[in-house]
């Protein structure tokens, strides 16, 4: 009994080893791999070998900077790009610039007239028709001259020769010729002699 037994339990590996081996070969010819060589024609076909998934590659570390201004808005791209700065020489230039043109839109256009007044009589007194004239023809923006002239007309008669300065865009010389020839009991005429801008 105790060789039978080992005759059998010698068949029964003998069988494992067998199939195990027929296993091994038929994997191997699934792969096209039998000693080396090609499977032989009518056998299986080969199948492909699985092929791994590439790895995806590790995102990029980040830069510290980089996620300090990850948060801000610096505004769209498409923003007009800002100016450069100017130069000293540009800001002094500018600021010069700008100052004229101040200056020049503050300056008053001016002009200087002289006028002389014909009395009726010989004997009129003519410093006291300037004094009255400078007195009661002030429009605004006419300023008298601190000084006159007393000229020989004919006959004995003298007429007052004065001027006045006058901004251009508040008074016309209309504004004060017309009062001082309304003046008809002292003045007989008066008349522009010339008009000069300052």
């Amino acid at each position: 009994r105790t060789a039978a037994a080992s005759f059998v339990a010698g068949a029964a590996k003998q069988t494992m080893e067998f199939d195990y081996g027929f296993d091994e070969l038929a994997v191997a010819l699934s792969y096209g791999v039998y000693m080396g060589q090609e499977p032989p024609k009518g056998g299986p076909a080969p199948v492909a070998a699985p092929v791994k998934a590439a790895k995806a590659p590790k995102p990029a570390k980040k830069d510290d900077d980089d996620d300090l201004f990850a948060d801000m808005d610096f505004g769209d791209d498409d923003d007009e790009p800002a100016k450069p700065a100017m130069s000293l020489a540009e800001k002094a230039k500018a600021a010069k610039a700008a100052k004229a043109a101040k200056k020049k839109k503050e300056k008053i256009e001016k002009s200087q007239v002289v006028i002389e007044v014909k009395p009726w009589e010989a004997d009129a007194d003519l410093p006291a028709l300037y004094r009255k004239i400078c007195a009661e023809v002030v429009p605004e923006g006419l300023q008298w001259g601190e000084a006159f002239n007393l000229e020989e007309v004919g006959f004995g008669i003298k007429k007052l020769v004065m001027s006045c300065v006058i901004e251009d865009e508040k008074v016309m010389t209309d504004d004060f010729l017309e009062p001082i020839g309304e003046m008809e009991d002292d003045v007989q005429s008066v008349d522009m002699l010339t008009m000069n801008r300052l």
